[in-house]
């Protein structure tokens, strides 16, 4: 996968969730694009498949590649928390990881979930 996103636009998403919880205790200093070889369709299945057991009627979980989209989704919603998609490949990773960013949308009350391919901490 080419590059998807622009360093202003990683800095932005992080200004945005950087003071809710994460799982991580490794200190962030933000976030970077990293190489993503996977395709989009299997990323999406196998995000969504680990996603299953926390599914509930109202738990919306969406593969996202589009940020100017997702500022607009956050604009109306809580940041709850955000950590590296199990996913992706992981922490120490140098390419294939994903971002997720877990929030309450104040509109329609839904959980939501969306997880950015692509995108790894900056520590």
């Amino acid at each position: 996968m080419s590059q998807l996103y622009n360093q202003e636009d990683l800095d932005s998403l992080w200004e945005i969730i950087k003071y809710s919880r994460t799982d991580s205790e490794a200190p962030h200093y933000g976030l970077k694009e990293v190489p993503f070889f996977k395709e989009l369709l299997d990323f999406f299945n196998d995000n969504h498949q680990r996603h299953k057991p926390f599914i509930r009627k109202n738990l919306v979980s969406r593969v996202i590649t589009d940020l100017k989209n997702l500022f607009d989704i956050l604009d109306k919603a809580n940041v709850r928390l955000h950590h590296l998609t199990c996913a992706g490949e992981g922490r120490g990773a140098k390419e294939n990881s994903g971002l997720c960013i877990h929030c309450l949308n104040h509109t329609t009350g839904n959980v939501e979930i969306y997880t950015v391919p692509g995108v790894n901490y900056r520590l």
